[in-house]
């Protein structure tokens, strides 16, 4: 089982997700792939192997608190941390919507962040492992989990599908401590093997629609997910199989993943705490990138996103 940190009880911890709790036999912990760092060769056959790769201290703590420390002033600044804790502590202000904050425009202009995600240890490690040039994507996605539901199980390929897909890598960094009451990140064993997961959902594109078909939903909606797999996470466990695996996190911990890793979020147990992270994408810099997060002004998901196929 998960690695309980020093602040929590000896009882069990419990993982859910969009409040399904999940199979306590069927979660487990992480790998830690720390002590292979200055072994290339063995970081990428682990990547091959396990389809994810938890790197405990890759990058500098401090960089990693001074970026949380940013974005939490700024919002405690927009009124959405409780004036009577530290704004460090992320406490969420009750009476707010949290459906409203939008966490994307806190990376914008961000030197701090920046600095944790684009430069130092992480594209130091990325240089490493692709054994050339990096390039990431320019769109940096913030992520805020109030208490509550977290995102639903998925591969990322289906949001950003357009370019390379099979160098492309996802780095989660928790932008502070996250204990196993705040949840965090869970990886799907295995679950990047999965041939049949990979020609089916894998080839979805969430911005995609039937050309030949003006009628049609698209290809998110057909699958009436949003791009999320269908059904609660034990349920894809037993059709994808493997174990869910998690850990605590601390700031200076990133987990790199690549596009058909099945992974998805932990609900955040905890009472009033935010629960803050990251997303980062990496690819060869001689490699295409999908257009949709790259440039001064990436255009997203949405209308200028769209692109007709045969149906």
């Amino acid at each position: 089982m998960p690695v309980l940190t020093e602040e929590t009880t000896t009882a069990a911890p419990t993982f859910s997700n969009r409040g399904v709790h999940l199979d306590a036999q069927a979660v487990d912990e992480l790998r830690d792939s720390s002590s292979l760092r200055n072994d290339i060769v063995a970081l990428r056959q682990r990547m091959q192997q396990d389809g994810y790769l938890f790197m405990r201290g890759l990058l500098t703590r401090d960089e990693v608190l001074e970026a949380r420390r940013e974005i939490t002033r700024r919002m405690a600044e927009q009124g959405w941390l409780d004036p009577a804790y530290p704004a460090m502590d992320a406490i969420a202000v009750r009476a707010r919507d949290a459906s409203k904050f939008v966490p994307d425009i806190l990376a914008k202009d961000n030197a701090a962040l920046a600095k944790v995600l684009y430069a130092g240890p992480l594209m130091d490690f990325f240089r490493d492992f692709f054994g050339q040039p990096v390039r990431h994507f320019d769109y940096t996605w913030l992520r805020s989990i109030w208490p509550g539901p977290a995102n639903p199980s998925h591969c990322d390929i289906v949001y950003m599908g357009r370019g390379e897909r099979e160098r492309l890598f996802t780095a989660w960094t928790p932008l502070g401590d996250i204990d196993c009451e705040l949840g965090g990140l869970a990886i799907l064993e295995g679950s990047h093997h999965n041939q049949r997961l990979k020609e089916t959902y894998g080839q979805m594109d969430v911005d995609g629609y039937c050309a030949n078909k003006p009628d049609a939903r698209g290809w998110g909606k057909v699958w009436g997910t949003g791009g999320h797999l269908k059904g609660h996470p034990d349920q894809i466990r037993r059709v994808v199989g493997g174990r869910w695996l998690t850990t605590s996190y601390r700031a200076g911990d990133v987990v790199i993943f690549g596009m058909f890793t099945v992974h998805m979020g932990l609900d955040n147990h905890s009472p009033n705490r935010i629960r803050l992270s990251s997303d980062s994408r990496y690819q060869p810099a001689d490699t295409p990138a999908d257009e949709r997060w790259i440039g001064p002004n990436p255009i997203a998901h949405g209308p200028a996103g769209r692109r007709g196929r045969i149906c």
